[in-house]
């Protein structure tokens, strides 16, 4: 989701350019209706999970992009960035395979982060930038622009969908995550509820 602030400053720079983006499985809902996107790649991670992944390369090298930008730092992506065939291949430092990209951009957190130049935007209190100002540091060499706000465009079905919960205040929260590392404990969960105005309905976030 943080990734769709790429799209908005890449559609602003280029905008009769083809923009296509490779999602794992599942997320591949949030740009059905997005405005700027031709193609949705989905990599299927829980089954076949690398016959699939095989058959995304495949498919990338037959389009033959210009320019793939990886915002990822694992093996998997790298792999697919250095076979896609594009004539620019752009990612961070810390990917495994960021040696063979065409473009590479430092990772840091942290005070770190002042190194990776413009687009980390630290400011003066040394906190490590947001996600989408360490990923517009990615642009570096396609615009000059700042960072733009990532963005979703739920269609008006989405919108009518949700209309029957919004008769009285309510709250959204998604408590979980597919990293461990990301989700808060239920202790802490409790205590935020228990500390909310009695008047909110609380709906839960997530997938089943």
């Amino acid at each position: 989701m943080l990734a769709t602030a790429l799209l908005e400053n890449l559609h602003a720079a280029y905008p009769a350019a083809t923009i296509d983006i490779l999602v794992r499985a599942g997320s591949q809902e949030l740009f059905t209706d997005h405005p700027y996107m031709n193609q949705v790649h989905v990599w299927d991670k829980k089954k076949n999970k690398y016959q699939h992944l095989f058959q995304i390369i495949q498919t990338i090298r037959r389009i033959k992009y210009d320019v793939v930008i990886n915002v990822q730092r694992y093996l998997a992506t790298g792999i697919i960035t250095v076979l896609s065939s594009a004539t620019k291949t752009i990612g961070f430092n810390k990917n495994p395979l960021s040696f063979l990209f065409s473009e590479v951009v430092k990772h840091a957190f942290g005070t770190a982060a002042q190194a990776a130049g413009r687009a980390a935007e630290q400011d003066s209190s040394g906190v490590s930038p947001h996600e989408t100002s360490r990923n517009h540091a990615l642009l570096a060499s396609l615009t000059t622009a700042s960072v733009a706000k990532p963005a979703l465009y739920p269609s008006a079905a989405n919108f009518a969908a949700v209309q029957k919960f919004q008769g009285a205040p309510y709250i959204c929260m998604s408590p979980g995550s597919v990293w461990e590392t990301k989700k808060m404990p239920a202790k802490n969960w409790i205590e935020l509820i228990n500390a909310l105005p009695t008047n909110y309905t609380i709906f839960f976030n997530g997938r089943s």
